[in-house]
């Protein structure tokens, strides 16, 4: 009887020195945590200041000449770098948690072998009572089974959690843009302008002859691309009126549904800066960009609205989830996605005809990127179905009949 009381109390004392080694070694784990938390908050107050003064530091200086340009262009390097950085940091964070999930999945399976050996152990030693051996065994593997099936439980809701957090970022994405300054954006304007002007100027246009409801081009074929553009004379319509309903339309993101944009950034009553996303066959390929929509007013010689895209390695400076230039994504099913940031410019021109200024001449025109389809003007045919959808939705279908 002493022996088994030695034997019981023994048991009861290793159980505690077991139950407190525990607790010492969870509070120890939760305040590294804690400590990893503080510091991370640091880093991303000390992230933030650093930003401020870059940008302070930049906004005030006039225009860089040649050294300032070089140097301007090393902080969107470092810029750049410090995304890169970033990413690395949260993928070494989600290996680490990986890795973790991993031993504790090998824990438990150690510490499942070793049962069912002791349970083993037990069932030779007992066997003048087959009784409560059973009962032991089966009881210890109805817990067994129930801890691997409660961890199987959460690890598929953490799963499943981690993988809606990537697809709400994805549909909502939340951006960190860089700060585009007044000089920045009369520079676009005066250097699209001057395109602009140039083409319209130009006497090496070709045309296809054709006239389709009023709808005359002019395009040019230069190496790797073709610059175009269609007008038409609208007759009996006020230009002041249109655009009067136009603009307004232009910067109000809800009211472009066609566009799905977000509205990242409105500069001032000139110009607005959208953010734009497609997935194109079923998530095959992300299109993706930012596009500044500027309004220049010619006084007597009419209006000039300009779509044009920003450089993403310039403009974005942090996105969740999502690389800044044409590198691919990973998605939820494995695969890696193919992310395409648009290079484009496009123009309207807007200006009277006649003394009265009842009428007016529309002119849309870009830059198309060639293909295997440019001689065969399917472009024309795109371009004409998209001014022809203008028409249609800002002057009315009896404008295609007033020729």
């Amino acid at each position: 009887m002493e022996l088994s009381g030695s034997r019981r109390n023994k048991k009861v004392i290793t159980s505690y020195q077991r139950a407190l080694g525990q607790e010492r070694a969870k509070r120890h784990y939760y305040n590294k945590l804690k400590l990893r938390d503080d510091l991370q908050r640091q880093v991303e107050q000390l992230e933030a200041q650093y930003d401020q003064l870059v940008r302070t530091m930049f906004g005030n200086k006039e225009r860089q000449n040649q050294t300032s340009c070089l140097h301007r262009m090393y902080v969107e390097l470092a810029q750049v770098k410090r995304t890169l950085t970033q990413e690395n940091t949260e993928l070494e964070r989600l290996k680490a948690n990986y890795l973790t999930v991993e031993k504790k999945i090998l824990q438990l399976s150690t510490t499942e072998s070793k049962r069912f050996s002791t349970l083993i152990q037990e069932q030779t030693d007992r066997r003048r009572n087959p009784q409560l051996k059973l009962g032991r065994l089966k009881a210890n593997y109805l817990t067994g089974e129930k801890k691997i099936l409660q961890l199987s439980t959460t690890e598929s809701k953490r799963i499943s959690t981690l993988i809606q957090e990537q697809t709400n970022r994805r549909r909502n994405p939340q951006l960190k843009v860089n700060l585009l300054t007044s000089d920045q954006f009369y520079d676009l304007m005066a250097e699209s302008f001057l395109e602009i002007k140039e083409f319209r100027e130009s006497k090496n246009c070709s045309s296809t002859g054709m006239d389709v409801f009023g709808w005359r081009d002019r395009h040019i074929f230069n190496q790797d691309k073709v610059a175009f553009s269609l007008n038409k004379v609208f007759h009996g319509q006020e230009l002041e009126k249109i655009m009067g309903g136009l603009w307004p339309a232009l910067l109000q993101p809800e009211i472009m549904v066609k566009m799905h944009p977000s509205n990242a950034k409105r500069l001032d009553e000139e110009a607005v800066v959208y953010y734009y996303t497609h997935e194109r066959d079923e998530g095959a390929v992300r299109v993706r960009a930012f596009v500044l929509v500027m309004r220049l007013n010619l006084g007597p010689e009419g209006y000039v609205i300009v779509f044009r895209t920003l450089n993403p390695k310039t403009y974005l400076q942090q996105d969740e989830g999502f690389p800044s230039s044409g590198r691919r994504l990973k998605a939820s099913h494995g695969e890696h996605v193919p992310v395409i940031w648009l290079n484009s410019f496009v123009w309207s021109f807007y200006e009277y005809v006649g003394n009265q200024k009842n009428d007016f001449r529309y002119t849309t025109g870009g830059e198309i990127q060639g293909n295997a389809l440019t001689s065969a003007n399917w472009w024309y045919i795109e371009m004409l179905r998209a001014a022809m959808d203008f028409e249609t939705q800002v002057i009315g279908s009896r404008g295609l009949l007033r020729l």
